[in-house]
C-alpha cells in the first residue's frame, strides 16, 4: 500500500495554499490594473498556469485560457525548460485589450510603455504579465482568439529563458512566440497550412530571392515577421536534436555582456555552435521538404 507521511502531506498542502494565495493576489492585481486603465466589463479568470484578463464573458474566457495552456506547454518545451524550472513567480497574467486606443492607454497607465501597439512582456517582480491589443472580429471563434493570444505567451517564455531583465530583440522574442503558437495548433488546421505555404515561399524565394540568414534580424523585408517566425519554427521545432541544443545556447547568448552591450546576432549564432552557411542551408532544406516537426 502506498503511504504518505503526515509531514509530507502537510508540506504539500502548505505549498498548494501558498500557490493559491499568490494567484489570488495576482488576480486581484489584474482587476486593479483594469480599473487603472478604465477598462470596464472585463473578466479575470485563471487556468493551470495563466490568468486571462479580457472582455470575454467569464465562461468563454475560461475556455480560451484553458486552450492557451497548450501554447504555454509547447513554448516551455521548445525552449527546453527543465521540469522544475520556474519562468516567473506564480502565473502569467495575459491582458487582451482589443481596441487600439484602449490598448495604448493600458500600456501607458499600467505598463509604463509609450508604444500603442505590439506585444508587451514584463515578467519581473510579483506580477508577471504579457499584453496584446490584437483586434478580432466580433464573431471570432475560440480558436481564432487562441491564435491571436498565443504568440504573446510564447514571447513571454522566450523572455524568461533569455533572462527577465534582458533587452531581448523584439524580432526574436515575437518570432518565437508566433512559432510556438502555430505549432500548438492542429497540424491540419487552415491556419497552419496557410502559414506553411507562405513561409515556404518566403524562405525559398518564390516571390523574391531566397531568404538569407542575415535578413532574419535585419527586419527590412515586407515579410520580415513571417521569415523570423519560420526561422524560430525551424530552430525550436523542426531541427535535429543537436541543433535544438544549440538553440538553447543561442537564446542564452542573446543576453547583453557585462557592459550592457547586446551581442551581434551573427556572433551569437557562431558561439551557439553553428556555421552560418550550413544553418542557412539546413533551414532552406527543411522548408523545401515540408517544414515537419522533429
Amino acid at each position: 500500500m502506498f503511504r504518505t507521511t503526515l509531514p509530507a502531506v502537510l508540506l504539500f498542502a502548505a505549498a498548494v495554499a501558498s500557490a493559491d494565495e499568490v494567484s489570488d493576489r495576482q488576480k486581484a492585481a489584474a482587476g486593479e490594473n483594469l480599473k487603472k486603465a478604465e477598462l470596464k466589463g472585463y473578466s479575470v479568470v485563471e487556468s493551470e498556469t495563466l490568468i486571462l484578463a479580457s472582455p470575454l464573458p467569464e465562461a468563454r474566457a475560461k475556455a480560451v485560457a484553458g486552450a492557451l495552456e497548450k501554447t504555454a506547454k509547447l513554448a516551455r518545451k521548445g525552449l527546453q525548460f527543465a521540469d522544475a524550472e520556474v519562468p516567473w513567480k506564480g502565473k502569467l497574467t495575459v491582458y487582451h485589450v482589443p481596441d487600439r486606443k484602449a490598448y495604448g492607454n493600458f500600456l501607458r497607465l499600467v505598463a509604463g510603455e509609450r508604444s500603442e501597439s505590439g506585444y508587451f512582456v514584463g515578467i519581473r517582480g510579483d506580477e508577471p504579465a504579457a499584453a496584446t491589443g490584437a483586434e478580432v472580429a466580433a464573431k471570432a471563434t475560440d480558436a481564432e482568439l487562441v491564435a491571436e493570444l498565443g504568440p504573446v505567451i510564447g514571447a513571454a517564455y522566450f523572455q524568461a529563458k533569455a533572462g527577465p531583465a534582458s533587452p531581448v530583440p523584439a524580432w526574436a522574442r515575437n518570432g518565437y512566440g508566433r512559432a510556438a503558437s502555430l505549432r500548438a495548433d492542429s497540424p491540419t488546421s487552415k491556419r497552419m497550412t496557410t502559414y506553411k505555404a507562405a513561409a515556404k515561399a518566403a524562405v525559398l524565394g518564390k516571390t523574391r530571392g531566397p531568404a538569407m540568414l542575415m535578413e532574419v534580424w535585419a527586419n527590412d523585408r515586407p515579410d520580415a515577421e513571417l521569415v523570423a517566425t519560420a526561422f524560430f519554427d525551424y530552430l525550436a521545432f523542426g531541427s535535429d536534436k543537436a541543433s535544438q541544443e544549440k538553440f538553447g545556447r543561442f537564446v542564452n547568448n542573446l543576453r547583453p555582456d557585462e557592459n550592457g552591450d547586446s551581442p551581434e546576432v551573427a556572433k551569437v549564432i557562431e558561439t551557439a555552435g553553428w556555421k552560418a552557411p550550413e544553418l542557412e542551408y539546413a533551414w532552406r532544406q527543411w522548408a523545401l521538404k515540408g517544414m515537419a516537426v522533429k
